[in-house]
């Protein structure tokens, strides 16, 4: 019915994390997302949350969100994806990334 997951793109020295959503219902639905980025570097820690809520229309898919950072190799990341209906957790992803470039 419904699946969301988190897409990795790299790019030279960026990288871009984007949350996504599929409807493959034929009814639209409201939804409420949230995205946790955590980055450890040897510049230091950040948490970056990003949230909405949105409509998707059935048999669609949608990017729900899509934050980009510099990448050096010692960087870490770790991602979570948690799609909420009605209160409730539907669907989650989740993702640890590290470069060894």
């Amino acid at each position: 019915m419904y699946k969301c997951f988190i897409v990795t793109t790299k790019n030279n020295s960026k990288i871009t994390f984007t949350g996504m959503f599929k409807n493959n219902k034929y009814e639209q639905v409201n939804i409420f997302y949230k995205l946790e980025i955590i980055k450890k570097g040897i510049s230091g820690n950040s948490i970056n949350n990003q949230s909405g809520d949105v409509t998707v229309k059935g048999n669609s898919e949608v990017v729900l969100s899509k934050v980009g950072f510099n990448l050096t190799k010692y960087d870490t990341y770790s991602i979570k994806l948690d799609v909420l209906k009605d209160n409730k957790i539907i669907l989650s992803d989740s993702l640890d990334f590290h470069d060894s470039n």
